[in-house]
């Protein structure tokens, strides 16, 4: 294959945004470019998707060009490299480039004529130069995640080159077209005496790598295009498979190392696209996330069991109708936003109260803007019609030590249009002063006024004298209970072996016995119409066993952290309520549970029945069972 061709923007008569104003479009947003490129990223694959049926395969894979493909990559790709650009710089010294893929499937791909210029077929977009020729072009499609168009600047700013290669397979005039192009935004220039391949002029600092076609650099075609593709690694598509790869050269990961910075991602999916990633009601999710770096598989927290994103979760489906939500201390929150004058329902605000025991068992980095990160979540996640994170409103404390809040305000389809427009470039927040009309600017206002104040209003109704289920054990709350905040140990830890009374992690071992502990903070939830307390628990096997028997003991701790060993005549009493076993199945009630030792260590959740206004704990007496 011949070199590609280059293609520099010359200034027109009447003026153009150089490289540079676009860089600078997106301001300066307060989140990081990896999580601000990732939610871009994200965002237009959504956009983007065939049908609201098929989940959208994403992923996000780094890996390190070998010494042949950044060979290629120097002589065959960017054999033309103009002035004013880091990629000219930096590149010819290069041995190795390391690269950061945003690949997404099942979407329609970058379709619609190539050139600018050129007015779209029937019932096309113009997808491909709204990414690659266009700026700030607006959508014209409702309730999308993106309105600018600015946001693609951020892929050429994670990039030390700030350069990209894009790879899209889309549907042109009815037949399945590959296209691959590549693309560099750097400062703008002056060439008064130009060289024997140059030519004099001002130059936007925008360039286009591809063939030339009647004068301008149009993308790679079908064959070509997939040689290079597979010649840099890219994925290939499946048949009748559509979709877009933006390939970032040389990203900037700040301070971080590799693995740290696709860990990053990972969390930023779980934080940012936490809707998309969640079954509703019978419906599979709608998206389906993948991170790789160099061919290793990185862990995606799950948002249905990782604090505090699955408090998040059961506030979005008790919304929606397709799951109820446990309030730790009382009543969920579940209220209409509006606006009196003029009047206007703005969205659905729910939220419910949960004990907040610090970081443990945390999903620590709070990767979105205005994430929750200190272990103690008083916040409500925003999201217009797409069910994408705009952000999280930290609001008002509870007023009890150990308790916060999750809670999630979705906007109107009514309104959802007036929220879109309010967001900056970086669709990071909802600003009144970004429009217009005084009406829009009041319903944002407002809007975001009345949120708070319905959530001061329902902690109101919380007071801490009624209250004492939450509060944080004190030494004597520990030895009754041990494991009631994950990690507690000491003697009376409330774990009892067959043959003695207390029994710590390490004279258990020591003397081969098992044990039982509460893993991790115990939370409220439904069982049905049921609302329990789910106690997560670890058993350790003794060694050369075949069962493991758990007695639980469902118990009332008092202010003092006393059990409560007379309770007053007709008085709620806890009871266990089921269990559910390492797969996951529901277990009926019986006094003792058997656990088979095929592992070292066993899991299971005990579920104790939700006293009203009292502290519900748990013993745990645990046996080895030879056969």
């Amino acid at each position: 294959m011949r070199p590609l061709d280059l293609q520099s923007e010359n200034f027109n008569p009447t003026g153009n945004l150089a490289g540079r104003g676009v860089l600078n479009q997106l301001g300066r947003p307060n989140i990081d470019f990896l999580t601000l490129t990732l939610r871009e990223a994200v965002q237009n694959s959504w956009d983007a998707r065939v049908s609201d049926d098929l989940p959208v395969q994403f992923s996000v894979v780094s890996w390190l060009l070998n010494e042949r493909q950044t060979l290629e990559v120097k002589e065959k790709f960017f054999r033309e490299l103009p002035p004013n650009l880091r990629l000219t710089t930096a590149l010819p010294n290069a041995k190795t480039v390391r690269v950061l893929a945003f690949s997404d499937r099942r979407t329609t791909g970058l379709g619609g004529p190539t050139r600018a210029d050129l007015p779209p077929e029937d019932g096309e977009r113009k997808d491909f130069v709204g990414f690659l020729r266009n700026i700030g072009q607006p959508s014209n499609q409702v309730q999308r995640g993106g309105t600018y168009g600015y946001g693609k600047a951020s892929f050429f700013l994670l990039s030390r080159f700030n350069t990209v290669i894009v790879d899209t397979m889309c549907i042109s005039r009815g037949l399945r077209e590959r296209r691959l192009m590549g693309a560099a935004l750097g400062e703008s220039y002056d060439i008064v005496d130009p060289g024997p391949s140059e030519t004099s002029g001002s130059f936007t600092g925008r360039h286009w790598w591809g063939r030339e076609r009647n004068r301008l650099v149009d993308p790679l075609i079908n064959g070509g295009a997939e040689s290079v593709a597979e010649s840099l690694g890219l994925p290939n598509y499946c048949d009748n498979e559509c979709g877009t790869t933006i390939l970032v050269l040389d990203p900037d990961f700040g301070s971080m190392e590799p693995y740290a910075a696709m860990e990053h991602l990972a969390s930023g999916i779980s934080w940012n696209f936490w809707p998309k990633m969640i079954s509703r009601g019978a419906l599979p999710p709608q998206m389906n996330f993948a991170v790789i770096l160099d061919r290793q598989p990185i862990s995606i927290p799950d948002p249905e069991i990782t604090s505090p994103l699955s408090e998040f979760v059961a506030a979005l489906r008790a919304l929606d109708g397709t799951g109820r939500v446990a309030d730790a201390l009382g009543t969920p929150l579940n209220r209409s936003i509006e606006v009196l004058n003029p009047k206007q329902h703005l969205g659905q605000l729910v939220a419910h109260k949960t004990a907040t025991f610090g970081n443990q068992g945390w999903l620590n980095q709070g990767y979105a803007p205005g994430a929750p990160s200190d272990g103690y979540c008083h916040h409500i996640a925003f999201m217009r019609a797409p069910r994408l994170i705009v952000r999280y409103l930290e609001g008002p404390k509870v007023p009890l030590d150990h308790v916060g809040y999750a809670g999630v305000f979705v906007v109107d389809d009514s309104v959802d249009h007036i929220f879109a427009n309010s967001e900056p470039p970086a669709h990071e927040d909802w600003v009144e002063k970004q429009l217009a009309h005084p009406h829009h600017r009041t319903f944002v206002r407002v809007g975001k006024r009345r949120i708070i104040e319905s959530i001061r209003e329902w902690l109101d109704t919380t007071r801490p004298a009624q209250h004492a289920s939450l509060q944080q054990p004190t030494a004597a709350f520990a030895q009754a209970l041990g494991h009631l905040l994950p990690g507690a140990e000491g003697p009376g830890a409330g774990v009892r072996s067959a043959d003695v009374n207390a029994n710590p992690r390490g004279r258990a071992a020591a003397r081969n016995l098992p044990t039982a502990n509460i893993s991790d903070m115990p939370t409220p939830d439904f069982i049905g119409d049921t609302p329990v307390v789910k106690f997560p628990l670890e058993i350790a096997h003794a060694r050369g066993t075949h069962w493991t028997r758990v007695r639980p003991t469902a118990v009332i701790v008092l202010d003092n952290g006393a059990l409560e060993k007379d309770p007053p005549l007709g008085s709620d009493v806890p009871m266990i309520l089921g269990w559910i076993d390492q797969s996951g199945v529901l277990q009926p009630a019986k006094e003792e549970i058997w656990i088979a030792a095929e592992l070292s260590v066993s899991t299971c959740i005990v579920l104790v029945s939700l006293i009203p206004d009292a502290a519900v704990g748990l013993l745990l007496e645990c046996e080895a069972v030879a056969k």
